[in-house]
Formats: structure tokens, sequence, C-alpha cells
């Protein structure tokens, strides 16, 4: 079987005019002018430089490059059914842009967004809020003319808020949990479900900071102090004080899940050997930040390695890029790059017991069984909703646990505010906005009852109905009239054991609401 050629990938449309726009203001700035003409040959120095004219030439001779390995790192390792899962259910995504530089990173993650959007894979609202993380306020400034170019761009398919912060990582990590705890607060939720972090290229910035560190420590133990001894997760290696950033995000924003992406450019192997004094690789590095990322973040939290490896990206050079510019006979390119994705469940939503037992496909499946009983009580009821729901019972089932999951927006209102989302009248050529069926809002319902109705509700002890059902059957509350029964023959059975005791027939004001039955059974017995 002949090899298949390889599939060159190309800017969409919106991000190459977003690009070609930050060029033509770059134009117009004196102090970048020239940034075209700037060689490409000794890039490490160049790379140092943060006036105008070299944080311009970084954008036009490395953006695209990192560009096409996000893309590629999105789509083929993380996987678009991963990012429909994020964005389903109208939850607001966080971005964490690292290193951002021009926002390579999060112009990536918006075009697999935009893509889907036009392929119909997504069809609900989707909302992302980016974060871009720089030390160079320059390349900040690119950051935002881009972000704002594609805001406005795609608008129609994507709502995108966008934040930025003028330092490095993790001196940024004060800045961003006041953004995302800002965001949750205005978006009444109680964590981010999903937060995204995306780390390009940061190997070399990252690994000079640890390298500096260690050159301080070894200063002072040359100097005959103790560091060592009261040292705890000070000095785990590299990418310490950026996994102690994460761990602090996690449990103080907090979050839910954290996804990590960490990319490193094969080509800038020898670069970031040079800046570090060292013959390490690229790979042995990045491999050495997640050993110190499960030693830190792991010892508490649940971390999923869910890929590591080389990879290669084809692409076409864009237009007003040095690739395309400098050597106008190559169109086509490729770049060796290593991917690293990891996954980070919070300990905090483990340890919630109550609310692990609400959203279990267990629990779910008895709240279907029981609010399809009380449907089937009614005498009206809607017979063609419960059949669509039930061909596919299992995945419905899965969609609600997600939809839990992800503190879905409809899912809260349907149980705050009891109302449906659905709006008429319906225009023609837009689908319906579409909230919760009667039969989910009363499995939500039954699922929350069922588990934590009895701590929640007084009338379980002073009134013969709504006492829930401890065994697994369709019924969710046990029987009036047994309780009855039974509280008339404790009431006889107290008399019994008090012969001078009377018991007198009357209208107690409040009696089911107030009157607790067990305590007024013992009185009488008394």
């Amino acid at each position: 079987m002949s090899e298949q050629p390889p599939k060159y990938r190309r800017f969409h449309d919106i991000v190459a005019d977003a690009y070609t726009a930050v060029h033509e203001w770059l134009d117009g700035i004196d102090r970048a002018k020239g940034y075209k003409t700037v060689a490409y040959k000794n890039l490490k120095n160049k790379l140092h430089k943060t006036d105008w004219k070299h944080i311009a030439f970084q954008y036009y001779a490395l953006f695209h490059k990192h560009y096409f390995k996000a893309a590629h790192t999105l789509e083929s390792i993380i996987g678009t059914e991963q990012i429909i899962t994020w964005l389903t259910h109208r939850q607001k995504v966080c971005v964490l842009d690292v290193g951002c530089g021009a926002g390579a990173g999060s112009a990536a993650f918006l075009e697999t967004v935009i893509k889907l959007k036009e392929k119909g894979d997504l069809t609900n609202e989707v909302n992302i809020l980016f974060i871009g993380i720089d030390p160079s306020f320059r390349a900040i400034g690119l950051y935002i003319k881009m972000m704002k170019n594609l805001k406005s761009s795609c608008s129609d398919l994507v709502n995108i808020e966008f934040k930025y912060i003028d330092k490095g990582f993790p001196d940024a990590t004060a800045k961003i949990e006041r953004f995302l705890q800002s965001e949750l607060s205005s978006s009444e939720l109680p964590c981010f479900s999903n937060v995204l972090v995306m780390q390009l290229n940061v190997i070399s910035p990252f690994s000079q900071t640890y390298r500096t560190h260690q050159e301080d420590y070894d200063e002072l133990r040359s100097l005959g102090i103790d560091i060592d001894g009261s040292s705890t997760e000070d000095n785990l290696g590299l990418g310490t004080s950026e996994d102690l950033a994460y761990k602090h995000l996690i449990e103080t924003v907090p979050i839910d899940v954290m996804h990590l992406v960490t990319i490193g450019t094969k080509n800038m192997e020898h670069q970031v050997q040079l800046e570090t004094k060292s013959k390490v690789t690229l790979e042995e590095r990045i491999k050495e930040m997640i050993r110190t990322l499960h030693q830190i973040v792991g010892n508490r939290h649940t971390i999923d390695e869910i890929s590591s490896d080389n990879h290669i990206v084809y692409f076409e050079n864009p237009q007003n890029c040095y690739c395309r510019d400098k050597k106008k006979e190559k169109v086509n390119n490729e770049t060796n790059f290593y991917a690293d994705f990891q996954t980070i469940s919070s300990a905090d939503r483990a340890e919630d017991k109550d609310w692990e037992e609400v959203i279990s496909r267990k629990n779910l499946k008895l709240a279907w069984a029981r609010a399809r009983r009380n449907l089937l009580s009614e005498s009206l009821y809607d017979e063609t909703e419960l059949r669509i729901f039930e061909t596919n019972l299992d995945s419905n089932i899965l969609n609600l646990q997600e939809q839990l999951c992800a503190y879905a927006s409809d899912v809260v209102s349907s149980l705050v505010d009891q109302s449906m989302s659905y709006k008429f009248p319906k225009n023609v050529e837009k689908t319906r906005p579409r909230g919760l069926s009667r039969i989910e809002e009363e499995i939500l319902s039954v699922a929350i009852i069922q588990k934590l109705g009895s701590r929640a509700s007084r009338l379980n002890s002073v009134s013969y109905a709504y006492r829930i059902q401890d065994t697994s059957n369709e019924y969710l509350y046990t029987s009036w009239y047994d309780n009855y029964r039974n509280y008339i023959r404790g009431v006889k059975d107290s008399v019994n054991r008090n012969i001078k005791g009377l018991v007198l027939r009357i209208d107690i004001e409040s009696y089911y609401t107030r009157i607790i039955q067990k305590k007024l059974c013992d009185e009488l017995a008394k």
C-alpha cells in the first residue's frame, strides 16, 4: 500500500485576515520599521530582545509555526471529540495561553472551534475566555491586536472574551486567580469545569529560571547555609514554581479539571541547550517537568497522562510570514515538535461524596425509572417525549451526567427558576434554543432528592408523605398510608405502656409541619 501524502494545514480565512491586519498595523509603527529585514541567523539572541522591531520580527518569523503546532495538538492529540465535550453544554471554557506572544495558542484553539461550528458539530452557543500571559508588554500589545481582530470577525459564531497579563508565569498567578474568580462570580457557577493551559515553547525560560534558582541555592550551600533541610516543595525539579502555581489555581479558583498541554520545538532544541548551557534534550526537559508535576500536584489530585511523544506537522506558509517572503518558492513547510498532554482532576470534587453520588450513573438511572413512573401516573403526559428519551437511554443519561458536571446553565435555571428555555415563535431560519425537556427536569430533580432530600426536608419527621424510599424501586417516596398506620400503632403502644394516660383527638395547629411524630409517641409513653 502506497504511503498517503501529508495533509498540509493552512490558516482559516478569519485567522489569515487577523494575522495580516496585525502586519498592516506594524507597518505603520515607526519603532517596528525594518522588522522584516532582520536576519534569521543567531536566533537565540534575537529572541531575547524585546524592543518593537524584534518583537515584530518574532511574530513575522515564528507565529505561524507555533500556531500550526498548537492546531495539530488540539485536533490530533487532544481530539475534536474531547473539545466538543468541553463546549457542548454552553459552559464557559477558559484557555490560559502561557508565553502567548501574539496569541498563537489562543488563535489555534479558536480556529478549531470555528471549524466545528461551521461543520455543524457544535450547534449550541459557545463561550470562551482567553487569558494571554507574557512578560513582554510589547508581545501583549500584539496579543491584544490579534484577539481584537479575531473577536470582531467571529462574533456570529463564537462569543469570546480575552484578558491579558504582562508578567511571566508563575508571577501572573494572582491576576489569573482574580480573573477566574470574577468570571465565576458573574456567571454564578461554583467552579470552572474545564480549563485548558497551553504552554508553547516555554521550556527555555522555565529552564533558565530554574537554573538561576539552582545557582542561587548553590551559592548559599557554598557558604555553609543549610537550605535543604527547611525546603519542602520549593526545589523538586524543573517546573517546580509553575506546578505549585497550577496546584494553587486548581484549589483556590476552584477548577474541576485542568488540561495541561506543553509543546517544545525540536528545531529550537539547540537554542535551548545554548541558552541553558546544557546538553539535555528537549524531550528530557519536558519529561522532567512532568515528573515534577506528578510529585507536586499528583500528591493530592489525580493526573492522567494522555499523550507524550514526538510529532511532525505539515503546513502552508501563510502570506506575510518570513518563510513565504524570503523563500518564495517554498510554500509548503513542516516542523518537528514534542507535545505532552496531561489532565489534572481536582481532589476537591472527588472528595465531595454528596455530589459524586448525585451525578453517578446508578443514581441517574434510578431517578429516570422513578421520574418515568411519576409522569405515567398523570392523566395527561407527553408519551412522545418519553419514547424519544428512551430510544437512546444510556446516551441521554450520560448527556445529563455531563450537563451536571459542566454546571450547564439550562440545568441550573431548571432547578432554581423551575422554568423552561423554549422560546416562541421559532424563526424559520434558526434553530430553537433548547432547554431541558420535562422528563430531563424530572430526572435531575429526583436524582437530587433521592440522595440529599432526607437531610434537606423537615417533612421526613412530621408528615406521613414525602419520606424518601430507602429501597431501589420505582417509587421515590414511601407509602403515606403505611406511615400513617405505623404512627397510629405507635400511639396505641405508647398508651398501653402508660395506663394512666389519656389520648384526645384534637386539631393541633401546624401539626403536619411542626409536630415530630416520633417525639410525640415518646412523650405519651412517659
